[in-house]
């Protein structure tokens, strides 16, 4: 057996080994992508059927109240709107203080939506504890925030992050604003609470 013949015998053996590592790579990353696959499909299959299986809600009632108000006249229903604000005093015009000051000894607590009240300059950041995007599960820091501020009144904005959290189960979305709220309640111990 020559040199070369030697030669091309070992470069035939590396080209070789290079392929099988090659093909097992591929191979492995099939197999990966396969998992993944079979794991997403089977996470799909569940959640349909939970779907499928979940009692349905019932609306009828609320329906049939929208409804009813809309062959309502409009102007009876304006004028049901003054009474109220006059009975409560919102459609008195002789306070002529700021939102900003009107909220004062108030603190509102919540996502997005409550967030926008400090970035359109409604409300001072003083009177404002929000995160876009925040979950009930991630309230602690945000309730030690309020606590500190110490306010006589606090408004939660909460639970359009949680309504998809939750798939739409009412009974725990109640649940866990009930207990967001119990929680503030306890830390906060403001006198009004909304």
């Amino acid at each position: 057996m020559g040199f070369y013949t030697l030669y091309k015998k070992q470069k035939e053996y590396r080209y070789m080994k290079k392929t099988i590592k090659r093909k097992q790579k591929l191979g492995i990353r099939i197999g990966g992508v396969g998992c993944a696959l079979v794991i997403t499909v089977i996470l799909l299959a569940v959640q349909g059927v939970s779907n499928l299986t979940k009692k349905p809600v019932d609306t009828s009632e609320g329906i049939a109240y929208i409804k009813g108000k809309e062959s309502a006249d409009a102007k009876t229903i304006e004028q049901k709107i003054n009474q109220l604000e006059k009975k409560d005093g919102t459609g008195d015009s002789s306070d002529t203080r700021s939102m900003k000051e009107r909220f004062s000894g108030a603190v509102v607590m919540g996502d997005s939506i409550a967030a926008s009240f400090t970035e359109y300059d409604v409300l001072n950041t003083s009177s404002v504890v929000a995160k876009i995007g925040i979950h009930f599960s991630e309230l602690d820091d945000q309730i030690e925030q309020a606590k500190q501020l110490d306010p006589q009144i606090v408004f939660l904005a909460y639970g359009m992050n949680d309504v998809t959290k939750t798939n739409g189960d009412v009974d725990k979305f109640i649940k866990d604003y009930s207990d967001v709220i119990k929680k503030i309640q306890k830390l906060c111990r403001m006198r009004t609470f909304l």
